[in-house]
């Protein structure tokens, strides 16, 4: 399994996640789908490490 996890740093509070297979893991596509789903609900500032940027 493949966690990906959005974090509000002002309220220190997971807001979001996608969890994957391992082996359909692609956090390009979770990336989008966090995107989608977080700015749908209020405006955001995304920082991302490790490939999400891709």
């Amino acid at each position: 399994m493949h966690l990906n996890a959005a974090f509000d740093v002002e309220s220190k509070q997971f807001v979001d996640a996608v969890v994957q297979k391992e082996l359909k893991e692609n956090v390009c596509s979770a990336a989008c789908e966090l995107v989608d789903g977080l700015s749908e609900k209020y405006p955001v500032i995304i920082m991302t490490n490790h490939g999400y940027e891709n």
